[in-house]
């Protein structure tokens, strides 16, 4: 959106107790956070510019990305399914998206092909660890995003106000992409690693 939007979006990640007590565990939490953002900086930078520098960090970043953590394929889906979306409703983008999505594929199919066997053998492993989700998994994970009922409520309420104050607002093409962009990151996201678990 702009310097504002984004200088107050790097500010609530600074203090959000989620990101903070992830970044201290030696874990890859904080990497995989830290190449999300920069995967999904420029893939939108690639739709919007098409340039090759954009392409190849956007390759370079998701690879990186689907290295560190299994949930990178989350994200990675997430950006098909935006691909899927653009290519119905922007036909005059067709044929650069589709030659973009057969390289893109090829490039991530050919770097995780070293990884592949290990990916299969760990399809199989039973993480005995993790248990089933509980019905109010969603209230327990976004409580878990700033370790207090209060701050949840007070942040939550609005932020969904907002998503709603925006759907309402929304009259260029763009602010309605970029909500698709949002509200298709949140479900493929989230929502479906959450079904998958259960």
């Amino acid at each position: 959106f702009n310097k504002y939007v984004g200088v107050l979006a790097s500010f609530l990640l600074a203090i959000n107790y989620f990101s903070i007590y992830y970044s201290l565990e030696n874990r890859s939490y904080a990497m995989l956070m830290l190449l999300s953002i920069i995967s999904y900086l420029y893939f939108i930078k690639t739709l919007k510019t098409f340039t090759w520098n954009s392409i190849i960090f956007y390759w370079i970043s998701t690879v990186l990305l689907l290295y560190t953590h299994y949930f990178g394929f989350f994200l990675v889906a997430t950006q098909a399914s935006i691909i899927i979306v653009y290519l119905i409703t922007k036909s005059y983008l067709r044929k650069t998206l589709f030659k973009l999505s057969i390289y893109t594929t090829l490039v991530y199919i050919l770097s995780l092909l070293p990884i592949i066997p290990f990916i299969i053998k760990s399809a199989s492993f039973n993480a005995w660890w993790i248990g089933v989700p509980s019905p109010f998994f969603l209230k327990s994970y976004i409580l878990s995003y700033f370790h207090s009922k209060a701050i949840t409520v007070i942040l939550t309420i609005p932020a969904s106000l907002s998503i709603w104050y925006i759907y309402r607002q929304t009259t260029t093409k763009n602010e309605r992409n970029g909500l698709l962009i949002l509200l298709i990151w949140i479900i493929i996201g989230y929502l479906f690693p959450y079904l998958i678990s259960i």
